[in-house]
């Protein structure tokens, strides 16, 4: 695991077709061990539901044996707004992965028209985003370099 502060992306989903999937967009701070981002819950399917919130928490590490694999146990809370509002919290979760945050199951809940939406899944590390029409930030840096050699 990284030290200091590291971003990470997460999805969650039951791998029913259908079914919500929920994104986990969480910027982690291992000296605190808090967590806050955003999580986008989205179903395609009718009725259409899309749920976002700005979600905060922390994580303990746990470890099942003397030599057993270390986990994450994640606790999230959100809302539209975020801790320190007024407004009452919209989004819940409980997950457990693995100690490089990649691979892990949650259960979580969002308030959607006003009735709570319950789901448990399978939570695994989200696809990077990349613009494919644009230079990744590695090749922007090395051709600079390599501009810069040549002077």
């Amino acid at each position: 695991m990284a030290i200091g502060l590291f971003h990470t992306r997460l999805n969650v989903s039951s791998g029913l077709l259908g079914a919500p999937t929920l994104t986990l967009d969480l910027l982690v701070n291992t000296v605190t061990k808090k967590v806050t981002g955003k999580a986008r819950a989205a179903q395609a399917t009718h009725p259409q539901q899309v749920f976002q919130a700005n979600v905060w928490g922390d994580y303990s590490e746990l470890q099942f044996a003397p030599a057993g694999a270390q986990s994450i146990v994640l606790s999230l809370d959100g809302s539209p707004s975020g801790p320190l509002s007024q407004i009452a919290q919209t989004f819940h979760l409980h997950g457990l992965l693995d100690a490089e945050w990649s691979n892990g199951s949650a259960s979580y809940r969002y308030l959607s028209n006003g009735h709570w939406v319950d789901q448990h899944g399978r939570l695994r590390k989200a696809p990077d985003i990349t613009h494919q029409d644009r230079p990744q930030v590695a090749q922007r840096l090395k051709a600079a370099i390599s501009q810069l050699e040549g002077v």
